[in-house]
C-alpha cells in the first residue's frame, strides 16, 4: 500500500496542542494555588498539561504510519447516533418525567442499539 498524506489529521493534532498551551497560559490567570489547596486554574492547567504530550505523540505517530481507515462502520455509527439520542432524551425529558422513569427508558434505548 502506498503511504498517503493526511494533512487534516496532522493539522488537528497541532491545533489541539496549541489549544492546550493556550489553556495552560490562560489558567494561570485564575491562580494555580498549591497541591494542598488548589486554585481555580489548577484543573484546567493540569488538563492542558496532559493533552499537550498526547497531541504531540499523535502528531508524530501520524508522520510515521498510514491511516487505518474509517473509525466507525455503518452499524457502529447507527449505535453511536442512538446513544446520542438517548442522552438527549434523558436531558430533555428529565424535568418532565423525573429521574427514575427517564433513566429507565434511556437505559433501555441505549441497550437496544
Amino acid at each position: 500500500m502506498e503511504k498517503k498524506n493526511y494533512w487534516s489529521e496532522r493539522a488537528a493534532h497541532l491545533v489541539i496542542g496549541l489549544l492546550s498551551i493556550l489553556i495552560m497560559i490562560l489558567s494561570t490567570s485564575y491562580g494555580l494555588g498549591t497541591p494542598a489547596k488548589p486554585g481555580a486554574g489548577m484543573y484546567p492547567f493540569v488538563v492542558g498539561l496532559l493533552i499537550l504530550p498526547l497531541s504531540i505523540s499523535l502528531f508524530i505517530t501520524s508522520l510515521k504510519g498510514e491511516s487505518k481507515g474509517a473509525i466507525l462502520s455503518g452499524r457502529q455509527i447507527g449505535t453511536f447516533v442512538a446513544f446520542l439520542c438517548a442522552c438527549a432524551f434523558w436531558i430533555l425529558a428529565m424535568p418532565l418525567l423525573g429521574y427514575v422513569l427517564v433513566t429507565l427508558v434511556a437505559t433501555f434505548l441505549s441497550a437496544r442499539s
